[in-house]
C-alpha cells in the first residue's frame, strides 16, 4: 500500500491526494449534479479543484485537519473526498464532510466512507463530538447519519444563507453506557 494511505475499509482506500488526483477531482466537484447539495451548490472551477488539492496537501504536511481522496480499494480509482473541516460559526468543533462521484451513489459507500472517519477519530483525534451539517434535502446524507447514531440538533442556514441541518454524534456516552441508563 502506498505511505500516503491513511485508512482503508472493505471496499475503499482513504489516502493524502496527489496533484495527479486533479483530473478525476475537478470532473467530480464541477459536476452540478454533485454540488447541488454541497456548500453554496456550485460546481467548483479546475483552478479551484486544484487550489483544494494544494491546501489538502499542505494541512496533512502540517498536521491539520484535512479532507482525503477516496479511492476504490481494487483499482485505485478516485471515487470522492472525505475528512474533516473546522465547523463554521463554532468554538474549534470538528465536522465531516465527504461527497462521491454521482456514479458511485447508492451502494453503501458513504457509509463506509462516515465509518472510516469515525475511526480516525477514534485513533488519532480523540473528539468527544463529531458533527456533521446537511442540506435537509440530501435524503442519502441523512439516512447514513441518522444509521450511524449521529443526533439532528438544529436546522438553521449555513453561511452562504442555505439551508442546513446539523447533527452531532456524543461519542463521551457510549452505547453501553446509555443501555445501563435505560429506564
Amino acid at each position: 500500500a502506498n505511505q500516503n494511505s491513511i485508512l482503508s475499509t472493505k471496499r475503499l482506500t482513504l489516502r493524502v491526494f496527489e496533484m495527479e488526483d486533479l483530473d478525476s477531482f475537478a470532473a467530480i466537484v464541477g459536476d452540478p449534479k454533485v454540488m447541488a447539495l454541497v456548500g453554496d451548490n456550485r460546481p467548483l472551477s479546475r483552478e479551484r479543484a486544484a487550489h483544494w488539492i494544494e491546501k489538502a496537501r499542505n494541512q496533512h504536511k502540517n498536521n491539520e485537519q484535512t479532507t482525503y481522496a477516496v479511492c476504490g480499494k481494487a483499482d485505485g480509482h478516485l471515487l470522492g473526498y472525505a475528512g474533516f473541516i473546522p465547523m463554521p460559526k463554532s468554538d474549534g468543533e470538528l465536522e465531516i464532510i465527504y461527497e462521491l462521484a454521482a456514479a458511485h451513489w447508492n451502494q453503501g459507500f458513504g457509509t463506509e466512507i462516515v465509518e472510516a472517519l469515525l475511526a480516525i477519530d477514534n485513533e488519532q483525534l480523540h473528539r468527544q463530538k463529531i458533527w456533521a451539517t446537511v442540506d435537509p434535502e440530501n435524503t442519502a446524507s441523512l439516512r447514513i447519519l441518522e444509521k450511524i447514531g449521529m443526533r439532528s440538533v438544529e436546522d438553521r442556514l449555513d453561511e452562504n444563507g442555505l439551508p442546513e441541518r446539523v447533527f452531532v454524534l456524543d461519542l463521551s456516552t457510549s452505547k453501553e453506557d446509555m443501555a445501563t441508563h435505560a429506564y
